[in-house]
């Protein structure tokens, strides 16, 4: 008996090694209930060849807004679509946020004129403000404004998806779509420059390396304070900058007629009930005029302990006491009547 296809065990018996089979699991069409049967071959670099189900190709990404991410099975970055409910925006009478959109739809629309001036075609702007004021809202105008133009939506909120970012723009993405438009959104952006490689990357980014062009970079912070001037007061990184502060009352009052039900006005008093609320929500941000219509109606709340919450939630939090609990926003322990009265 040879030893080439057998082992000797230590007890002393002979045993066969057998490779074992390996047992594909089929694939079913989830609309059929058919097996599907294998109909391209793959080929890596490792020349290596893969069995392929129906092979699907488009020439460009859908638009849309997109995450990049590594994918293991194919060793090479991919675009996953991501769903994005743009349907309920409400384009504010705030100038601030007109200006902005007028002046990336112009971008847009004058790519010749860049080219004219040998200018690389790309555009930056700063949103800072309190949280909750209006950047997210802006942004999400300018997603769509760069979607229906056909273009697509990348946010940066790290490191990684920085760095990611960086490597599909010049690997593959402009090789196959030099001229899609891209808005990139880079939130929080004082986190992404606290550590000098990541800022470094960023700054490359923005200075537009390797010629990136047809893209509008949106820089988001809550902390400009934190900036260096590299970042705050550099053109061509960030063109223009803009504080996005509280609504004043005619956004308010804009809001509040455009996201409380007709009925549900008439049924509070008509005009009367909307001057009160714009009168009482002074100060508060547009995630607090959010949050106001979500406790009134649809948590049925009173509007006087809503905005009695509302403004508990500015107070300073200095421990986890019941007072101070109750001051970012909680319910305290006492009850709630629904009517602003307590128990």
């Amino acid at each position: 008996m040879s030893n080439k296809n057998n082992i000797k065990l230590a007890d002393g018996i002979w045993k066969h090694l057998e490779q074992p089979k390996i047992e594909q699991e089929p694939i079913v069409d989830l609309n059929t209930r058919k097996v599907k049967e294998y109909s391209y071959w793959i080929v890596d670099s490792n020349n290596q060849y893969i069995p392929s189900l129906e092979l699907i190709t488009i020439d460009k990404l859908l638009p849309g807004k997109y995450q990049i991410r590594w994918n293991n099975e194919y060793s090479r970055l991919m675009f996953v679509k991501e769903n994005l409910i743009l349907d309920e925006l409400i384009e504010l009478p705030n100038p601030i946020f007109n200006e902005i959109l007028n002046d990336i739809e112009y971008f847009w629309n004058n790519k010749k004129l860049f080219q004219k001036y040998k200018f690389t075609y790309k555009r930056g702007i700063l949103l800072h403000g309190k949280a909750g004021c209006g950047k997210s809202s802006i942004t999400a105008l300018l997603s769509k404004q760069v979607i229906d133009k056909g273009g697509i939506v990348l946010n940066i909120n790290n490191s990684d998806a920085l760095s990611t970012y960086l490597e599909a723009m010049t690997s593959c993405f402009r090789t196959i779509q030099p001229d899609t438009p891209v808005l990139v959104i880079f939130e929080d952006l004082d986190g992404l420059t606290r550590n000098p490689e990541v800022e470094t990357t960023l700054l490359n980014i923005l200075d537009g390396m390797n010629q990136s062009e047809n893209v509008v970079n949106i820089g988001c912070t809550n902390y400009p304070e934190k900036l260096k001037d590299r970042i705050l007061n550099r053109p061509s990184r960030f063109d223009k900058r803009y504080y996005i502060g509280l609504p004043n009352n005619k956004v308010r009052k804009y809001y509040f007629e455009h996201k409380i039900l007709p009925e549900d006005i008439k049924d509070r008093g008509g005009d009367k009930f909307i001057e009160k609320i714009v009168n009482d929500t002074k100060g508060l941000t547009l995630a607090h005029l959010g949050e106001f219509i979500k406790s009134v109606f649809i948590f049925g709340n009173s509007v006087e302990y809503t905005i009695k919450t509302l403004n508990d939630m500015g107070k300073t939090v200095t421990s986890y006491t019941n007072e101070d609990t109750a001051s970012i926003g909680f319910i305290p322990s006492t009850t709630n009547d629904k009517s602003g009265n307590q128990d």
